[in-house]
């Protein structure tokens, strides 16, 4: 019973937004025809003196291209305590591995083997480390920086 009005209002508030969008009632509501787009064209004056260029692709010519430097390390653990990355330390130690100790919000408590600005040298690294007996080291992304563009 209150289905039937609704479908019926819906229906008339779409034929008259299609009326509307279809310029039909423009002049009963007073609106100008002279905005409406084939008028508009038709107004242009000169539009055939306007010269568009496009710009070159790439960069411009003064903009600066940001250094992205990232830092890559022989990562262990992480550790549940430094006792526990001191011992492991110790281990390394006595293989004749220098490990120091590093930590991050996501990675609480671990060790590094080094530190490498290239992903493939953390790689060689890790290899070399692996032969002297060292198996659960990871290379791990550390951090990216964004060098700054220099002044003039």
């Amino acid at each position: 019973m209150f289905l039937r009005p609704l479908v019926l209002a819906l229906l008339l508030a779409n034929l008259g937004y299609f009326a509307y969008s279809q310029g039909w009632l423009e002049s009963s509501m007073g609106g100008d025809s002279a905005q409406r787009e084939p008028d508009r064209l038709a107004k242009q004056v000169n539009a055939d003196a306007i010269d568009i260029k496009t710009a070159p692709p790439g960069p411009p010519a003064n903009a600066c291209t940001l250094k992205k430097s990232e830092q890559w390390v022989v990562y262990m653990g992480p550790y549940a305590t430094g006792a526990l990355a001191d011992k492991k330390k110790e281990e390394l130690k006595r293989m004749g591995i220098a490990a120091k100790n590093i930590a991050q919000a996501s990675r609480p408590i671990g060790l590094s083997l080094g530190q490498f600005d290239r992903e493939a040298l953390a790689q060689t690294a890790l290899k070399t480390f692996a032969g002297k007996g060292v198996k659960t080291a990871s290379v791990r992304l550390w951090g990216t920086t964004t060098m700054p563009c220099p002044t003039p």
